[in-house]
């Protein structure tokens, strides 16, 4: 890391969303979108699958995805470093992901430090609520299903105890007596206001380190 190395702080959030989706995260400067790009990915323990674009100072730049895929209304910018940006503090861009879906994140810069020595980056420092599964239809979708499980998560799981109580199960694998769907996603809804902070950093640091298993954040969380 060269000596004109900054650290930026930024906050990513999901917009349309409510209670608000938002991570914190600490990122070199001299990183590039891409870099960017694949950071807001683990954030979100999603799979780089759609295409993207981020719109910064007007211009918008595309990454490919990891099929090699990228948008047709973006300028390339795998190589352009966040440095050239000469982001101000509190400046804000914008992230899109999935198109059809209209996945929108508002990237604002909070804090330009120096780096400390012996830390890793980037990391994730602290966020609330969990990441919508990218598949359910963007953040419109997102809100009516979680309108509708919140509701019917806590007798679901009240049911599946019940379940796993009745002497008459005793022998039987729990996909022969329970909707095994209905339980991942009742257990989903039921962690809506957690997110994977431990298991998050831990992909981060592979990817700080070159190592290729980070891509494995690209595996669906579930929270079971």
């Amino acid at each position: 890391m060269s000596d004109n190395t900054k650290i930026y702080q930024f906050k990513v959030r999901l917009k349309n969303i409510s209670p608000m989706i938002w991570r914190r995260f600490l990122i070199q400067s001299n990183k590039t979108l891409k870099d960017l790009h694949y950071v807001i990915q683990i954030l979100m323990s999603w799979t780089d699958y759609h295409l993207n674009e981020f719109i910064i100072k007007g211009q918008r730049y595309t990454i490919p995805n990891m099929i090699g895929n990228h948008s047709a209304c973006g300028k390339y910018g795998s190589d352009v470093k966040l440095e050239e940006f000469k982001f101000r503090k509190n400046e804000k861009f914008l992230y899109m992901y999935d198109f059809t879906a209209g996945w929108e994140f508002e990237v604002r810069l909070e804090e330009i430090n120096s780096p400390q020595p012996k830390k890793i980056y980037p990391i994730c420092i602290s966020g609330s609520g969990a990441s919508p599964e990218e598949e359910c239809g963007g953040p419109h979708r997102f809100n009516e299903l979680k309108e509708h499980w919140l509701i019917g998560a806590d007798d679901i799981l009240s049911e599946f105890l019940i379940a796993l109580a009745d002497d008459k199960n005793s022998d039987k694998m729990i996909s022969e007596v329970f909707d095994m769907y209905e339980l991942r996603e009742a257990s989903y809804w039921l962690n809506i206001n957690k997110y994977e902070r431990k298991e998050i950093n831990k992909f981060l640091m592979l990817y700080a380190k070159n190592d290729d298993r980070w891509q494995e954040a690209f595996a669906e969380v579930v929270y079971l």
